[in-house]
């Protein structure tokens, strides 16, 4: 991915119960891809450069007879994003 190296990678942890993904972009271009996530998930968009903390449009979804949640990732050249699941409103 990338003319200079570079990848799109990501971490899923969970902490206090709550699942937190970790995408990093470290090419030099833009990604935007749909990510499929377990379970049924209300997400937030938490930017670790700026502090913004924002909701992430995501539908949901059953693939092979498990619940999982659709969201769109789009990340500019050499940043990241925090997907931080809440609870439903």
């Amino acid at each position: 991915m990338g003319k200079h190296g570079g990848m799109l990678s990501y971490i899923h942890k969970v902490r206090n119960d709550r699942n937190i993904f970790y995408f990093a972009n470290s090419t030099d271009e833009a990604v935007e891809v749909d990510v499929v996530l377990r379970g049924r998930l209300t997400l937030q968009s938490w930017n670790p450069d700026d502090g913004i903390i924002s909701d992430v449009t995501s539908s949901a979804d059953k693939q092979n007879g498990m619940h999982c949640t659709l969201a769109r990732l789009k990340l500019g050249p050499v940043q990241s994003v925090f997907f931080v699941a809440v609870p439903a409103q």
